[in-house]
């Protein structure tokens, strides 16, 4: 059988997005947890798949107020919705966040970004949580970059 040699592109563009915010602390990174409530979806690869290039994190705050330090982790899925398992989600990154001075009227943020470079199949997902309970007012915004087959 050959093998395909004509490179394939994605057609539509995608910025796949989710906020995480306040109490949702998943303290263990073996996958299992409830999607909602310490798991928070940020992409289902589209009908053909999809392809993310990189992930941005954004720290935000409601008023000038310093964030919580956590471990934000990314997982690869095939669960939508509801519990998931070791057996069906799978760290593939971590990143220490620090804390950080959100929403300061003086000094902005940089954002921190994920190299990916992955073709996600169709309906399986990106989950993304974090180790810590976030502080009061603050949260982190994140977006999937890349585009749909």
């Amino acid at each position: 059988m050959p093998a395909n040699t004509s490179p394939i592109y994605t057609l539509t563009p995608d910025l796949s997005k989710v906020n995480l915010v306040g109490n949702i602390a998943l303290a263990t990174s073996d996958g299992v947890g409830t999607v909602g409530t310490n798991l928070f979806l940020l992409l289902t690869g589209a009908a053909n798949g999809s392809f993310v290039s990189r992930i941005r994190i954004h720290a935000y705050a409601t008023a000038p107020t310093n964030t919580a330090a956590t471990v934000l982790r990314f997982y690869a899925s095939s669960v939508t919705a509801g519990p998931t398992l070791a057996t069906n989600t799978f760290l593939f990154q971590e990143i220490g966040v620090g804390i950080l001075a959100a929403s300061n009227a003086t000094t902005a943020l940089t954002p921190i970004e994920v190299p990916v470079n992955w073709a996600v199949p169709a309906g399986e997902t990106i989950l993304v949580s974090s180790h810590a309970n976030l502080a009061a007012n603050t949260g982190f915004q994140i977006i999937a970059i890349g585009g749909d087959y």
